[in-house]
């Protein structure tokens, strides 16, 4: 057990040299087989383990896979045979676009031939104005109707109503106030031009 626990920190050590592969498979014969990224099988060669040991992980140091079994003991593979990957993206390749007719941020990341780009919906609260009939709301868009403001749970252009349930209650419209019977500003100043 311990020299497992020191295998496995080993192992940590050296994650900075740890190159992709997608899967280690034993085969039904005994020969260890390495599935990489792209699909290629290699094999690595027979695996000559005993009942309950099994692989517990692999790392590439000066180009050899070695094999961390459970039993504490590590396996030399052989030497990986492959080329460099493509490399990833960087802050510099990152750049977004704000499409604010229809609440969507575009995140974009760009080097050279390889692009990648990502829409990302925000649905934030737009005030959208009085509803209108036949106008097509987003969910998030904020209207006003019968004196009220409502926020579209989802995408429509459904009436706001209570029933609706498109459509959320934000501010209740208030009582009509009496009408103001005190006393009335006076009438502006007229001013002669000459």
């Amino acid at each position: 057990m311990a020299e497992t626990r020191a295998l496995a920190a080993r192992l940590a050590k050296c994650e900075a040299d740890l190159k992709t592969v997608s899967q280690l498979v034993i085969a039904d014969d005994g020969m260890l087989m390495q599935m990489t990224p792209g699909g290629e099988a290699r094999c690595l060669g027979r695996v000559k383990g005993a009942d309950g040991v099994s692989v517990i992980g692999a790392k590439v140091v000066d180009e050899q896979l070695l094999i961390a079994l459970s039993d504490g003991k590590e396996l030399v593979a052989g030497k990986v045979k492959g080329e460099r990957g493509p490399e990833g993206f960087s802050l510099t390749d990152f750049d977004t676009d704000w499409r604010p007719e229809d609440k969507v941020l575009v995140l974009r990341w760009d080097a050279g031939e390889t692009s990648y780009s990502h829409e990302l919906f925000v649905p934030y609260v737009r005030d959208m104005g009085v509803w209108g009939e036949g106008r097509s709301y987003l969910k998030g868009d904020g209207v006003t109707w019968g004196g009220s403001f409502w926020i579209a749970q989802d995408d429509t252009a459904d009436k706001p109503e209570a029933s609706a349930k498109s459509w959320r209650l934000a501010v209740k419209r208030g009582r009509d106030g009496k009408d103001f019977a005190g006393p009335q500003p006076a009438a502006p100043p007229k001013v002669k031009v000459p």
